[in-house]
């Protein structure tokens, strides 16, 4: 079995990306960070 182990740089540089795609989509604001 391989396992994709992503290094902590490389998912928060993802979720930057997708939460900055839907915040220009949605606007501001539509992303609440908890």
């Amino acid at each position: 079995m391989v396992e994709m182990k992503d290094s902590p740089s490389d998912k928060q540089r993802a979720v930057d990306a997708a939460i900055g795609q839907i915040e220009h989509a949605f606007g501001r604001g539509s992303i609440m960070r908890l």
